[in-house]
């Protein structure tokens, strides 16, 4: 008894199983008994496929649009162009100007330096050296250097005999 028990449950699972799955296979399929697997078709009523059309036709043609704005771009975009070289133009215009300015100021501080440096040096060249060689220790090395060596080479050893050793080397030694 157990065993027929047995059986009659395992055909009931198989059948149940069997049309679950031929249930299921039926709807996601166009036709399952004539083994057409293709997905199944919904058929479109013909007022709606009416309604599609005159819809379709009254829209504006998309790729004329892409077209159009397309074209603007270019437009946009030459007319950015235009003026992205123009704006270039007068920024080299600019900088011409500006390193044009940098060698004027920098030649009238060289001629400016130039008259002081030939000024300060005949002051310190007739002052007594003891004197002349403390003012040259309490101004910057690279002045002190200029005037030195722009000095009567006599004057400037004698002042030079009146720094302590470790001016002399700074303003002895190459730059």
């Amino acid at each position: 008894m157990k065993t027929t028990i047995m059986y009659i449950l395992i055909f009931t699972l198989a059948f149940a199983a069997t049309t679950a799955g031929l249930f299921v296979l039926n709807t996601k399929y166009n036709d399952v008994f004539s083994l057409d697997f293709s997905p199944p078709q919904e058929e479109i009523p013909d007022s709606v496929q009416a309604a599609l059309a005159d819809s379709i036709a009254n829209m504006p043609d998309s790729l004329t649009i892409m077209i159009a704005v397309a074209d603007s771009l270019e437009k946009e975009l030459a007319k950015v162009k235009t003026e992205l070289g123009a704006a270039q133009s007068q920024l080299q215009q600019k900088d011409l100007e500006i390193e044009n300015l940098k060698k004027k100021i920098k030649t009238k501080k060289d001629s400016a330096y130039v008259a002081w440096l030939k000024s300060t040096r005949k002051l310190y060249e007739t002052m007594e050296s003891g004197k002349a060689a403390k003012l040259l220790s309490s101004i910057s090395d690279n002045e002190a250097r200029d005037i030195l060596y722009s000095m009567n080479k006599k004057k400037a050893a004698e002042i030079l005999s009146n720094l302590s050793t470790e001016k002399i080397k700074k303003l002895t030694s190459p730059k």
